[in-house]
């Protein structure tokens, strides 16, 4: 069971983790570009 515990514990961190990276891509001006073009293509 702990076990099981852990691995719940380390999925949520582990989403968080990918929401905080996406934040940090997203407010990237340079990505916001590349965007931007995509956006308009």
């Amino acid at each position: 069971m702990k076990q099981f515990k852990s691995i719940i514990n380390t999925s949520q961190d582990f989403e968080k983790r990918i929401e905080k990276i996406k934040k940090e891509v997203i407010n990237d001006p340079d990505v916001k570009q590349f965007w931007k073009r995509i956006e308009l293509n």
